[in-house]
């Protein structure tokens, strides 16, 4: 058996699934699984001390990314060798838990009104609330998400300005979030090529399915749903939409597209198997379809 103590904040189920020690399956699952070579049940899980003190480093560092980063945990574990069985036992004293004591966002001063009020406006966590290191990395990731789908494409986190620093004093966090913007695009000509030409494949026929035109801001998605729409129009063997240079060497703020399209052949012929019960027999046939 494998027991957990001590813990309220993480219940047993959600430690259980960190580590790496494994309670056995049942009995009748060891025994279907050496009866029947390993087609049905399980084996029994082997204890071994070192992926013990494993597992409690793992405990322990999980621990970290919840906040609570005076938490302590013991484990030990007794054997029966009459039933040949190992007994695991942790023992967690969780100590308290870290708050964010200070939270800046950097680097986003330039930026509209309408653009800053849905960073803020949607912040997944604010000043004051439990510290958790993936939530800050969730928050990463959703305002650089919101910034290369608003016309920011080079934006990225400065790791360098930002990142999660503990105040020993106090136990608690200042998050910085801080962000290089880069130069604001919009997106520019598009160009459709058709590989190979063919006349009923027109530049309209392909532009219509684009969730963008030349003027409107720079949006990461669009483009990925745009070449989404294309592919499957069941038209095109392959289409992708992608960009004639990086915004990077750029001399302006219009980034050019480029649509490439290969068409699914016109005409097609394909062989078929034809079977059939009637008049109460089995009838084979080939077949052509067009």
């Amino acid at each position: 058996t494998i027991t957990f103590e001590g813990n309220s904040f993480l219940p047993d189920g959600t430690l259980a699934g960190f580590i790496q020690s494994r309670e056995s399956p049942s009995g009748l699952s060891q025994f279907m699984h050496g009866t029947f070579w390993g087609a049905f049940g399980s084996p029994a899980e082997i204890f071994d001390p070192l992926t013990l003190e494993r597992d409690v480093d793992v405990l322990s560092d999980l621990y970290k990314t919840r906040g609570f980063y005076n938490a302590t945990i013991g484990a030990g574990y007794s054997a029966d060798t009459a039933q040949r069985t190992v007994s695991i036992r942790f023992d967690i004293i969780e100590g308290p838990r870290s708050f964010i004591d200070t939270l800046i966002y950097g680097g986003i001063d330039s930026l509209s009104g309408e653009l800053k009020s849905r960073i803020f406006g949607g912040a997944l966590f604010k000043q004051g609330d439990p510290y958790e290191a993936d939530v800050v990395s969730r928050e990463i990731v959703r305002v650089s998400n919101l910034l290369q789908n608003s016309g920011y494409p080079s934006s990225r986190f400065d790791y360098e300005a930002g990142g999660a620093f503990r105040y020993t004093s106090t136990n608690n966090f200042e998050i910085r979030l801080v962000f290089e913007t880069g130069r604001l695009y919009r997106f520019g000509e598009i160009t459709v090529k058709v590989e190979p030409p063919r006349d009923d494949i027109t530049d309209d026929l392909t532009l219509r399915h684009l969730d963008f035109k030349p003027g409107d801001l720079y949006s990461r998605d669009l483009r990925v749903t745009s070449e989404r729409n294309l592919n499957r129009l069941d038209l095109f063997e392959a289409a992708r939409v992608d960009q004639e240079a990086a915004p990077e060497s750029l001399a302006g703020q219009v980034i050019p597209m480029r649509v490439l399209v290969k068409p699914q052949p016109r005409n097609e012929l394909s062989p078929e198997l034809i079977a059939s019960d009637e008049n109460g027999a089995l009838n084979l046939g080939l077949g052509v379809a067009y």
